[in-house]
């Protein structure tokens, strides 16, 4: 049995889950975009790499925003640059880093030696090839890539580990080996500071990193995917907040009614 629960406007994303939660623990009236994602097709963001649409059993088949892709590019419009590698190999990320921590010949990405720690350049040619070649799989994403909602690829590999084969980033340079092989301890830089009696405040220091740490850093901190993704004529870079901004001031219910109210349907 199905029952609809309706809340005022205010309720939605207040911080507060007023609707049952239902699919991967999601809370409908604080995760809009997302529940809308997963029950509404959108062009923008169909083959784009992650499967976001509920499947579908057409003609006895489940189908997704994800099937029959054969005939889309994964580099387009809607992908080139936003920070998620939507093609498997990079390609629609190559070349976009304005200001990377080395300089690369075109289609390349930067890449961590596993051996030595070291940045290097890594030809297109050699992503998503089956044989990782750089620390943490950067090259190999779908070894890690998470399809659920939340985390898009926020994860690390770790090789030869059959008990924590990806691992969270947040995780990384903690002191406490998560890998088998420690590989996510292996490249960071812990140097302790020691203060004479007339240093400066210990505020004034800045923790030194490795050229490794401040790749992954960066790696991992690039822009979460976006769920609703506005039909566009041509690509134009916008910074993260303006586009956050840009997409509170958008409506992202289809009616007049869903402004005002938010219906729930649960078994």
């Amino acid at each position: 049995v199905r029952k609809q629960k309706c809340i005022p406007n205010r309720f939605v994303e207040n911080g507060m889950c007023d609707c049952p939660f239902y699919d991967e623990n999601i809370c409908v009236d604080e995760s809009l975009d997302i529940y809308i994602s997963q029950r509404h097709i959108s062009f923008q963001t169909i083959c784009d790499g992650f499967t976001e649409l509920l499947p579908i059993t057409i003609d006895g088949v489940n189908e997704t925003d994800e099937t029959n892709c054969e005939g889309y590019p994964c580099n387009n419009t809607y992908t080139r640059c936003n920070g998620i590698w939507n093609c498997y190999n990079g390609a629609d990320e190559v070349d976009c880093d304005s200001s990377p921590l080395i300089q690369c010949s075109h289609h390349h990405h930067i890449c961590v030696l596993p051996d030595t720690n070291q940045l290097t350049c890594l030809p297109i040619t050699r992503a998503n090839d089956g044989k990782v070649d750089c620390l943490g799989g950067t090259d190999e994403r779908k070894l890690c890539r998470s399809y659920h909602v939340h985390h898009v690829e926020d994860k690390f590999y770790c090789r030869n580990d059959t008990k924590n084969i990806c691992i969270r980033s947040i995780l990384l340079c903690d002191s406490l080996a998560q890998c088998r092989l420690r590989e996510d301890e292996q490249f960071c830089y812990h140097k302790p500071i020691i203060l004479l009696p007339d240093a400066p405040n210990l505020e004034e220091f800045k923790p030194l990193n490795s050229d490794a740490q401040d790749f992954f850093r960066k790696h991992f901190s690039n822009t979460p995917k976006r769920h609703i993704v506005h039909f566009s004529l041509g690509k134009q870079r916008k910074s993260t907040t303006t586009i956050k901004q840009h997409d509170q001031m958008i409506s992202i219910t289809s009616s007049a009614t869903d402004r005002t109210f938010v219906k729930r349907e649960q078994r």
